[in-house]
């Protein structure tokens, strides 16, 4: 039975390996093509980071049962949000697909490397974060990286504005003179405006691209000059200024909070590293917290309190500003 179940567990994991890097190939196939034919479009002009983001294809998988899944409910829509926010060119279904992947290769790992029954598990857990992990990674970063640019932008709109020119053309001037991530979500934003949308919409769209509250400082500033009026580039310079003392304060914070995120993490990864090597090199020596009932007492209790732990110290180290 047991011979059985790891035959099974081999045979998921390499196809779930070889649809994951078929997809892999023919999701790079259909970008570069995509980018051929919008430089084609554009006269020669290079694809922009932003250009792939306004023409995607709301194709979530290549495979016609889990697109027809995803496209059932939001899961599909809010996977593909994720993945666009880090600026991630898998489709869905690859990034689905590569997640399970790893899962059952983790679980299968951990049958084979340990007699205990929780590594397994363990591993099926860690590995299959992992992509979800990585991609947060680089939405946190892209933001981060956002934050730093915005009040740059904001100051170009409002010079551009005293300068004369119309708001639109002030957007269109920050998505040409800004890198990304802010020039390609700016150039989003007047792409999206020159094909009809209108210019409060795009400004919405892009604030749920970008989730951040500098943003949303932004363009309810804008929303409500353009129904009540006002002097735009005075509010955009005081915008700037709050936006760049909470950008200030939030390093600050960060930057005193470093130790304590690091003990977390060190103390959260601390039991599962040392509970993984000792399986390797002395197999029977945690074999009495599964024999024992005590001991599968114990089990659950320490991962209670260790769920109670990480939850604690992400609450202390996480200042909102």
């Amino acid at each position: 039975m047991m011979q059985s179940g790891v035959i099974l567990l081999v045979f998921v994991s390499v196809l779930l390996v070889a649809l994951g890097a078929l997809l892999l190939v023919e999701s790079g196939r259909g970008v570069k093509k995509l980018r051929e034919r919008v430089k084609e479009i554009g006269g020669g002009a290079a694809a922009g980071p932003g250009d792939l983001d306004l023409i995607r294809l709301r194709r979530y998988s290549e495979i016609p049962p889990l697109e027809k899944l995803l496209s059932a409910g939001k899961l599909g829509s809010a996977i593909s949000l994720f993945l666009a926010q880090a600026n991630v060119s898998l489709s869905v279904g690859s990034f689905i697909l590569l997640t399970l992947t790893l899962a059952f290769g983790g679980l299968l790992l951990g049958s084979h490397l340990s007699r205990l029954f929780f590594v397994g598990p363990v591993l099926f857990v860690i590995l299959g974060l992992l992509p979800y992990l990585i991609v947060a990674q680089r939405r946190r970063k892209r933001f981060h990286k956002f934050t730093e640019q915005f009040p740059d932008a904001l100051e170009l709109i409002a010079n551009a504005l005293r300068a004369g020119m119309a708001f639109s053309g002030a957007l269109r001037i920050v998505a040409h003179e800004m890198p990304d991530p802010v020039g390609g979500e700016f150039w989003v934003v007047t792409e999206e405006h020159n094909l009809g949308l209108d210019i409060r919409e795009s400004l919405h769209r892009m604030n749920r691209r970008v989730d951040i509250p500098d943003v949303r400082f932004f363009v309810t500033a804008v929303v409500l000059q353009r129904e009540t009026g006002g002097n735009l580039a005075e509010i955009l310079d005081n915008t700037t200024s709050i936006i760049r003392d909470r950008f200030r304060i939030l390093s600050e914070a960060r930057v005193l909070s470093a130790q304590g995120r690091l003990s977390g993490a060190a103390l959260v990864l601390l039991p599962f590293v040392m509970t993984i090597i000792l399986s390797i090199i002395a197999p029977g020596y945690l074999a009495i917290l599964v024999s024992d009932p005590i001991g599968k007492y114990m089990l659950v209790a320490c991962l209670f309190l260790m769920l109670i732990g990480i939850f604690t110290i992400r609450k202390i180290v996480r200042i909102k500003v």
